[in-house]
């Protein structure tokens, strides 16, 4: 059963000086995930090791972990237990987050989703002008329920499906200050959407989603410079499939590292 307050085990948080960018974005990763699930009442635990963010909703990005270290073979189920007890009782995939190989997790029941890149936009704009497209910052209910919208169906979450308002977020989440949400307009209509987080010295394009309909018409790459001109001159980080790097790349990314993504049904 998902409390209602976030819980804190401990606070591994330490100071963005000094720190390598894949330290600070390990460390914005795991704050984007427990900011968002704490504003909106799930259980936050954290230890020197991993982070934990599990809401009772079925869908992985709202319930999972954020190894904060290096995960050694002697710690692979001290670890897990942590995860898997946390995230025990609800439903829908739980996803860890790894910015460094891991061994491999199938005996427990995790399967491998693959190796997506971590990449970086140094401070000093993207390359290319922005497209032309009509976007708006989410600020009330009703733009919460329009950015849901868009990421059940665009992304898509079948589990969510058919839409019904506060499926996957809630109004709550706009007291998340450091997460940031934007609407891109395509004909008319809200067609496209791009989510900031701002952590441990970096900022963060943590969810970008465009309808199927509104594709190739430049609304991904406007929403890129809003979130990019909005970061206020900080280093810009990205984890992105292989479909998404190239474009990335274009833009003045530069490819990093690949993380781990494992995920355990339940």
């Amino acid at each position: 059963m998902v409390v209602s307050m976030a819980e804190t085990i401990s606070d591994a948080r330490s100071d963005a000086a000094g720190d390598t960018l894949t330290g600070q974005f390990v460390r914005n990763v795991a704050a984007a995930c427990e900011g968002p699930v704490a504003a909106m009442g799930g259980v936050v635990r954290r230890t020197p090791e991993v982070s934990i963010a599990v809401l009772d909703r079925p869908f992985g990005w709202l319930h999972g972990a954020t190894l904060l270290r290096p995960l050694t073979a002697e710690r692979v189920d001290p670890v897990l237990e942590q995860v898997e007890h946390a995230a025990a009782g609800g439903a829908g995939e739980v996803l860890l987050w790894s910015a460094w190989p891991t061994p491999d997790l199938r005996e427990r029941g995790w399967q491998l989703h693959g190796y997506p890149t971590f990449l970086v936009l140094p401070p000093g704009g993207l390359a290319g002008p922005a497209p032309q497209a009509e976007v708006s910052e989410v600020t009330d209910t009703e733009g919460v329920r329009v950015y849901e919208r868009i990421v059940v169906e665009g992304y898509p979450i079948p589990e969510l499906q058919p839409y019904r308002p506060g499926c996957y977020l809630d109004e709550r989440i706009l007291a998340e200050r450091r997460q940031r949400m934007w609407v891109a307009w395509h004909e008319g209509e809200p067609a496209a959407i791009g989510t900031l987080f701002t952590e441990a010295g970096i900022a963060h394009l943590a969810l970008g989603v465009t309808l199927p309909h509104a594709r190739r018409h430049g609304l991904w790459k406007a929403l890129v410079h809003e979130r990019v001109a909005s970061a206020s001159g900080l280093p810009v980080g990205v984890i992105a499939s292989d479909m998404s790097r190239p474009g990335l790349e274009e833009l003045g990314f530069l490819s990093i590292n690949r993380f781990t993504l494992w995920g355990l049904s339940r």
